[in-house]
């Protein structure tokens, strides 16, 4: 007969749970102008969290992908507060459309 052994019992390994993928923010709601100024969590509040963040020093970039655009907000620090703050962005269609050009072309006007 077998004798016992001393090994741990064997453990199913899951996979991490993936956290859910947030949908695009839809280019109407999201006006890049209006985040001009902002610090990253006014930003965060007023347009979500970024698809990408990434480092271009001086600056961070957070990009932000809708379904016609690629909006890249750029943060630089703000020494008097020692605070990020949204001061450029650029504004880019994803897809090679005309509708998409035209949207993302209207997306990157300052609204008044």
């Amino acid at each position: 007969p077998a004798s016992p052994t001393n090994d741990p019992p064997a453990v199913a390994y899951a996979p991490p749970a993936r956290a859910p993928v947030k949908p695009p923010i839809a280019t109407k709601n999201l006006e890049p102008a209006k985040l001009m100024g902002l610090t990253y969590d006014d930003t965060e509040a007023v347009a979500g969290k970024p698809a990408e963040m990434r480092e271009e020093p001086p600056a961070t970039v957070w990009r932000y992908q809708t379904d016609d655009c690629v909006i890249d907000v750029f943060f630089y620090m703000d020494l008097a507060t020692k605070q990020f703050r949204a001061v450029a962005y650029d504004v880019k269609p994803a897809k090679k459309t005309a509708d998409a050009q035209r949207i993302c072309a209207q997306l990157a006007k300052p609204r008044t």
